[in-house]
């Protein structure tokens, strides 16, 4: 195995259900009309899949999605804790809806490495049980727990940005140049892709699952990688995971805006939608699907 081959971040998925409905969503959620959402056996057969290809991840992020929303989480954890000599830190986000069950706070307490909790806080409108949320978290032994500010005047990033997706209608594909300079300039990219892997298929973020289910762009080769593919083998795979790093740009970014530090926006994080505004981004998608695609 390469011992040099190290993944900076990444989250095998465990489900892109969500209790918020947040209009400038990084992961698309409630764009989504059927969230994923795999059953634990599923989980843990991509867990083994990914661990003996990949030797080392530097953070492997649980989130979702709302991670918490699934009651056998702490199922998720006790199996992760056997790659854990893989593992640099394990970190899990959530969006300080919920609180912790016991089950789950034992099984962070019983994982054998480094340990990150971050707690987004949206305000109390909407992360209403963040500060419990981070109270009852930092009871893990040695964990290192965030309680992170998005609802003041010094918000984390200085809020959201618009990734210029959402509207399938408005999608403008760029050139070339634009697409590259997007980018040098996205932050995913700068702290070595977000990467995610859905049904055995490793994307390099969010966005590129959103314009892939939505028929905006194919899943090529070499941008979404599938660990189950009985052609590939472990080298080839590593290989290719090698090169997905060094891509000057991907598909996605013809499309996306990128997370860029140097927004000339941000906006309020966590921004709702009504569930009549997310009935009708629904019907519209489908109805841009089946007119440009079905």
């Amino acid at each position: 195995m390469d011992s040099e081959l190290q993944v900076k971040m990444f989250n095998i998925v465990p489900t892109l259900r969500c209790n918020l409905r947040c209009r400038l969503c990084n992961v698309l959620c409630p764009y989504f009309r059927e969230p994923y959402h795999p059953t634990m056996e599923h989980l843990f057969e991509q867990a083994d899949r990914y661990f003996s290809v990949i030797p080392r991840t530097a953070r492997f992020v649980v989130s979702g999605g709302e991670p918490l929303v699934r009651s056998d989480l702490h199922e998720w954890v006790y199996f992760l804790a056997k790659f854990a000599p893989q593992i640099e830190r394990l970190d899990l986000n959530t969006n300080g809806t919920l609180i912790p069950d016991d089950r789950l706070l034992q099984s962070l307490s019983e994982y054998p490495g480094k340990i990150r909790v971050l707690v987004d806080d949206y305000g109390s409108d909407k992360s209403v049980k963040a500060w419990e949320a981070y109270e009852a978290f930092k009871g893990v032994y040695g964990a290192e727990v965030e309680l992170r500010d998005y609802c003041t005047k010094d918000a984390h990033f200085g809020g959201w940005v618009d990734f210029g997706i959402y509207d399938l209608y408005k999608l403008q594909r760029k050139t070339d140049e634009q697409a590259v300079k997007t980018n040098a300039t996205c932050s995913t990219p700068k702290m070595g892709y977000a990467a995610m892997m859905l049904n055995g298929i490793m994307y390099h973020c969010p966005r590129q699952i959103y314009l892939i289910a939505h028929k905006v762009i194919p899943a090529l080769p070499g941008e979404a990688i599938d660990f189950f593919d009985d052609s590939l083998g472990d080298a080839e795979l590593r290989q290719r995971v090698a090169a997905f790093y060094k891509s000057g740009a991907h598909l996605t970014c013809y499309y996306c805006e990128g997370l860029q530090e140097e927004a000339p926006v941000r906006h309020p994080a966590a921004e709702q939608m009504t569930a009549a505004e997310q009935h009708r981004i629904w019907e519209a998608h489908d109805g841009w699907r089946k007119r440009n695609h079905d």
